[in-house]
């Protein structure tokens, strides 16, 4: 039955189907506007693989646009030994904070925490961890109750 199909198919588009695979498998693929690696595609193994990191690179840093931390995650730990403009430069660049407490939070996060409220970001503390994050990106709590 499959036979008769292609067969019929054959006669309708006046193309052989295996002809037409064969000229698609031999056709050279489009260019591609940028290339992060290359393989031979003939004789490929892991070991041909060129991958070019200062072009993946170059791309992310272009997506990223004016070249701001906005949608970082910095994971760090909060006991006083980081400087309170650290956190804070990095809430203002657009970055959230997630800091393992060690000591008492009221105390550690004294420094920073107005700075962050006026800058419109929140801060909140989760099973041994102080959340802060910019303007703009609230903290979801709904899943808590």
């Amino acid at each position: 039955m499959a036979h008769s199909l292609s067969a019929s198919y054959d006669s309708v588009i006046g193309v052989r189907i295996d002809d037409l695979c064969s000229q698609f498998r031999r056709a050279e693929p489009p260019p591609v506007e940028h290339t992060f690696f290359s393989v031979d595609r003939e004789e490929a193994d892991m070991s041909e693989i060129d991958l070019d990191l200062q072009t993946v690179e170059e791309e992310l840093t272009d997506e990223a646009g004016d070249g701001d931390d906005s949608g970082r995650v910095v994971l760090g730990v909060l006991d006083g030994t980081t400087p309170d403009e650290e956190w804070i430069e990095v809430v203002e660049d657009g970055g959230t904070l997630v800091l393992s407490i060690e000591g008492d939070v009221n105390e550690l996060a004294a420094g920073f925490a107005t700075d962050v409220r006026e800058l419109d970001g929140d801060l909140m503390q989760f099973r041994g961890f102080l959340v802060v994050t910019p303007p703009g990106v609230g903290i979801d709590t709904s899943r808590l109750d």
